[in-house]
């Protein structure tokens, strides 16, 4: 199985399970309490699909699939008696989970971006995950959409190969798009 395969796996799987909500309840909702769990899934995946163990950029990306997979609240309820659920809910716990999440994502977004050829391109890839992981700490999803995928565009510009890091942003793009957008147009 290739890097490619995976991606193309991942996002086959989520967008069937959206278009089995869609046909059984003729509203389209993409499965977003999984989205925590196949994001790390996806991550070791793709190094099992490289054939090599992850380097500290690599190690990175899976430290911020964990606080990202802990601090979900589908997650937590497996482990915890509702009592606990709303401890947790009331302290701020979960929060400094998601900022444990911010900041490891901005980490290894820096990390990878630095890794470009283009000068041009290192710095706007470092402005726009800086911008992302600011827009997503302030909790303005929507506008952290344009920062996400004008950064996924740097990858593209950057480089005509695929790397593995090319493909987590494009898995988490998606996902992130895909959430946030969804939550958005059913709130209208």
């Amino acid at each position: 199985m290739t890097r490619e395969h995976v991606v193309r796996l991942t996002i086959l799987t989520a967008c069937i399970f959206g278009f089995s909500i869609y046909m059984q309840k003729d509203t389209w909702i993409f499965p977003f309490p999984l989205y925590e769990v196949s994001m790390l899934a996806a991550i070791v995946l793709l190094y099992i699909a490289e054939r090599k163990m992850p380097d500290l950029i690599g190690f990175t990306a899976i430290g911020w699939a964990v606080f990202q997979l802990i601090a979900s609240d589908f997650i937590l309820e497996f482990f915890l008696t509702e009592r606990n659920f709303q401890w947790f809910e009331d302290s701020f716990f979960i929060d400094y989970l998601l900022l444990g999440f911010a900041l490891v994502f901005l980490v290894w977004g820096l990390f990878v971006s630095w890794q470009w050829k283009k000068l041009s391109l290192r710095v706007t890839g470092m402005l726009m995950v800086t911008g992302f992981v600011g827009c997503f700490i302030f909790n303005s999803y929507l506008i952290a959409m344009a920062p996400l995928v004008a950064w996924l565009v740097c990858f593209y510009a950057d480089n005509k190969e695929a790397s593995i890091h090319r493909n987590i942003v494009f898995l988490f793009t998606f996902f992130f798009l895909s959430k946030h957008l969804t939550l958005a147009l059913m709130v209208e």
